[in-house]
């Protein structure tokens, strides 16, 4: 992981692509203030706790919104040790986090489609409640 951070970085820097990178903890390094945190395919690898520590440590940040992958499909959550995947709909329990702003279905064909209900969900950070 460090080496594609730094290629990033390099990129960045000569202009080939824009954009900073830098490596970091979500779920407790101070994160730069933004709009909104674009977290894509990171949640479903955490455990709840971290989950939750993340959510907290996005808040920090002064964003208003969050954009991460949800499973709408999905009628249930199961924790899982972090490092580990799991498909999760942040609608239920235990984040209960309602019903996205925006919901992007990403059309994924993984899996035979059998995840074809991979969505983006946007939902405002300061509605979010943290996990059970």
């Amino acid at each position: 992981m460090p080496e594609l951070i730094a290629g990033l970085a390099q990129a960045a820097a000569s202009g080939t692509i824009a954009g900073q990178y830098l490596p970091g903890d979500i779920t407790c390094d101070a994160l730069p203030f933004c709009d909104t945190i674009l977290c894509r395919d990171c949640l479903v690898h955490l455990s709840y706790e971290n989950i939750g520590r993340a959510i907290a440590n996005f808040r920090m940040s002064g964003a208003a919104f969050l954009i991460t992958t949800t499973f709408p499909a999905w009628q249930a959550n199961s924790d899982c040790e972090d490092g580990d995947w799991w498909a999760l709909n942040f609608e239920h329990a235990p984040f209960r986090w309602g019903r996205p702003l925006i919901t992007i279905n990403e059309e994924c064909g993984e899996a035979g489609g059998g995840w074809s209900d991979k969505s983006l969900g946007v939902w405002r950070l300061a509605e979010l409640p943290l996990p059970d």
